[in-house]
């Protein structure tokens, strides 16, 4: 997340953040195809290398929600999102136990995988109901993602010139 959280924020305020979230929401739900049918080890390090640079949209659905939000509310907006996120991971480990004893531990993360994908895709479809918050972004260009990114990196370091000394000091911690 590290690596493509500068490229992502600086591609969701270029281009906008609609067509990035959609794009990468179908193609992490396609992702978890490699885990669930994967015959080797290889397939998973496929799987994760593709998962982990698709969390390039994660910038831009953070901005946008922002976006969709009042100044003033912004705040509670927020933390009302983690705390649905968070409930609905609560029964995450008892149907992950259940399915555990009831396939084995191979047969039963194939399962969830594929539960994994369904739900990413039927995610992936609801988004393609958003609407753009950006109003001057330029057409996105895919072939911008990686040379993009020396320029993100730059710019994330320039803005500790410009935001108080007290918040390096939060960031450390």
């Amino acid at each position: 997340m590290a690596i493509v959280a500068f490229p992502g924020g600086y591609l969701a305020d270029k281009y906008g953040r609609r067509k990035l979230i959609t794009t990468m929401t179908f193609v992490m739900a396609l992702s978890n195809l490699f885990f669930a049918f994967a015959p080797s080890w290889h397939f998973i390090l496929i799987g994760t290398i593709v998962h982990s640079l698709c969390l390039i949209y994660q910038p831009a659905l953070f901005a946008m929600v922002q976006d969709s939000l009042s100044p003033e509310r912004r705040g509670m907006g927020s933390s009302i999102i983690q705390l649905i996120h968070g409930t609905f991971n609560t029964p995450g480990p008892a149907i992950a136990g259940l399915l555990l004893l009831a396939f084995g531990l191979e047969t039963s993360m194939r399962i969830i995988y594929v539960i994994v994908t369904i739900l990413y895709a039927i995610a992936a479809i609801w988004r393609l109901k958003l609407k753009e918050t950006l109003t001057n972004g330029e057409p996105l260009r895919f072939r911008y993602f990686i040379s993009s990114y020396p320029k993100a990196l730059k710019e994330s370091f320039n803005v500790w010139k410009v935001i108080p000394r007290s918040m390096m000091w939060l960031f450390v911690v």
